[in-house]
Order: C-alpha cells, then sequence, then structure tokens
C-alpha cells in the first residue's frame, strides 16, 4: 500500500471519513437537544462532540505529516496530536459521566465536581507535553495508561448502570434504549483495546498500522451512533423494533 513519511493513504482517506460520519451523528442529536432542552441530551451531544475533535485531532496529525516535509527524527506531529486526541478523550468521558449524572445520581453535583478535578488534573498533566519535538514519546506510553483507566472506568460505570436498567424494565421501549447505550461504553472501551492490539502487533511486526488500528476508530461512529439511537429512538427504530 501507498505511503508517504510511513503514514499509509488508508490512513488519510479512513480517517476523515470516520470523522464526517462522527460529525453527522453530532449535529442529529444537537438538533434532539434544541428540541427537547433536557441536560441530559446536552451531555450525550457533547460526548460526541469531544469524540468528534478527538479524531479530528488525530487526522490533522497523519495529514501534516503525509504532506510536510519534516526531519522524522526530530519531529513527530503524529504522537504530538494523539496527545491532542487524549485531551479530547477525557472531555468525552467526563461528559459521558455528566450523562450518566443526569440519568442515574440525580444529577448529583458533588459527583459532577469531584470527576471535573480529576478531568482537570489529567488535562492539565497532558497539556505541557504537547509538543512536536521528538521527546514526546517518551511521555506517551504514561499519558496511554492515565487516560485509558479513566476512560474505562467511566464507561464501565455506564454499562453497569445501562445493563441493570435494561433488565430491570419491563417496557420495550426504555430497555432497548438501555441497551443502546451500554454499547455506547463498549465501543468506547473497545477503541483503546483496539489501539493497544495495533501498537502490539506493530510492535512484533515493525508495521505501523495493523486492521485493528482502523477498528479502533470504526468503534468512534459505532459508538456514538448507538448512543445517539439508545437515548433518542428516532421514530425509524421504533417503527423496524414495532415499538409504541
Amino acid at each position: 500500500m501507498y505511503s508517504q513519511n510511513g503514514i499509509p493513504i488508508l490512513v488519510i482517506i479512513v480517517e476523515p471519513l470516520i470523522a464526517l460520519a462522527v460529525l453527522t451523528v453530532t449535529i442529529a442529536s444537537f438538533r434532539k437537544y434544541f428540541q427537547r432542552r433536557r441536560q441530559a441530551s446536552l451531555m450525550i451531544s457533547l460526548s460526541f462532540l469531544a469524540f468528534f475533535f478527538a479524531i479530528v485531532a488525530s487526522t490533522i496529525g497523519k495529514l501534516y505529516q503525509f504532506f510536510a516535509s519534516l526531519d522524522l527524527t526530530l519531529y513527530d506531529p503524529v504522537v504530538m496530536m494523539i496527545l491532542v486526541t487524549f485531551l479530547f478523550c477525557v472531555f468525552g468521558s467526563y461528559f459521558i459521566f455528566a450523562f450518566i449524572n443526569e440519568i442515574f445520581l440525580n444529577a448529583n453535583q458533588l459527583y459532577t465536581i469531584f470527576l471535573a478535578i480529576i478531568s482537570g488534573g489529567i488535562i492539565g498533566w497532558i497539556i505541557p507535553q504537547v509538543t512536536m519535538d521528538i521527546s514526546v514519546n517518551d511521555i506517551l506510553i504514561d499519558v496511554s495508561v492515565v487516560v485509558f483507566v479513566f476512560v474505562f472506568l467511566i464507561c464501565l460505570t455506564l454499562i453497569i448502570l445501562c445493563m441493570k436498567e435494561a433488565r430491570r424494565s419491563e417496557e420495550k421501549l426504555p430497555k432497548v434504549g438501555y441497551w443502546f447505550i451500554t454499547f455506547y461504553g463498549i465501543f468506547i472501551i473497545f477503541i483503546f483495546v483496539f489501539f493497544v492490539i495495533s501498537i502490539i502487533i506493530g510492535t512484533l511486526t515493525q508495521t505501523s498500522f495493523s486492521i485493528f488500528y482502523y477498528l479502533g476508530w470504526v468503534c468512534v461512529f459505532l459508538g456514538t451512533f448507538s448512543g445517539y439511537l439508545g437515548y433518542n429512538m428516532p421514530s425509524r427504530l421504533r417503527k423496524l423494533l414495532k415499538i409504541s
């Protein structure tokens, strides 16, 4: 496959397409929010927006390295933008928790403030590391682990609470909705799982991008789309599932 400056052409094609798909879901979600004006709707829409910006940041890094003439022994725009991607993943996870707080925790402000402090600490730690200098590689693993644990714990909370409500509910509409939102959390976790697998394969085979890298970004779209369907339950989906 054709590549330039270590970036395969397929990456340049796939990431913008996924970003466009996620943007479409995000716009549809914000339209629902402006119709309903519910806080939970705003929070889940903001989480979609954050993950959209995450993939945009990743795409910018790949495009810059693909087209620019850089000394790759000194500069690494891809890793720099991966750190920016992680920043938006932290924002996205915070808004997922804010959504959880609205739906399941009676909008307890103490929970929101507590998580805002943790999120702010992680973001404040990452921002000074965002540089194009090759030395940024030294901090990447540490940042990856911290962000993954943060995202995992929040998404696991979403999964557990939604599964519990789905099993408890006797009505088909909320049951199906909760299951779709459960898949939102699952797909977000699998983004990182697939990226880790891709890194391991790349280390063993000396290749930069495996099929699991692309699957990771596909999970961004599948996750946001599942979350949108679960919370908003469009009329077409209700008809398809024969839900009144």
